[in-house]
């Protein structure tokens, strides 16, 4: 098994490796999007769903 994660984690770098910078800048900026949703303050309400709900919310 560990072998098996070892060279899904390389595919991985190796995949991020081919995209160009921007690409990388793109997906490094959704990630935060995706992050600050949870971050600021309007987004507490989430936050207790998320808490509330557990897995259930992400499986929407």
């Amino acid at each position: 098994f560990a072998m098996r994660s070892n060279q899904l984690q390389k595919h991985h770098i190796q995949s991020f490796a081919k995209l160009s910078i921007y690409e990388r800048l793109s997906w490094a900026f959704s990630q935060y999007k995706f992050l600050y949703r949870f971050m600021n303050t309007q987004s507490k309400k989430i936050n207790k769903d998320i808490r509330r709900n557990g897995k259930r919310y992400f499986q929407q």
